[in-house]
């Protein structure tokens, strides 16, 4: 893990500045993914690409 997260001097999530999701975004995500639909079409809706959207699908961002 990166020393800037594990020491906190990066913000992460929303807390960053660039964050174009919100917390409250998140499980509304896993379940448009956890109802078949599309991953282009969900990362479209929230201007994000798709690499983000497997990302948290694969819970390598936005962990529970």
């Amino acid at each position: 893990m990166e020393h800037s997260v594990v020491n906190r001097i990066s913000a992460c999530g929303e807390r960053n500045g660039k964050a174009k999701l919100k917390a409250d975004n998140i499980p509304l995500i896993r379940e448009r993914l956890d109802n078949k639909e599309p991953v282009k079409t969900i990362a479209n809706d929230y201007n994000v690409s798709i690499y983000t959207i497997y990302d948290i699908k694969n819970n390598k961002t936005w962990q529970d």
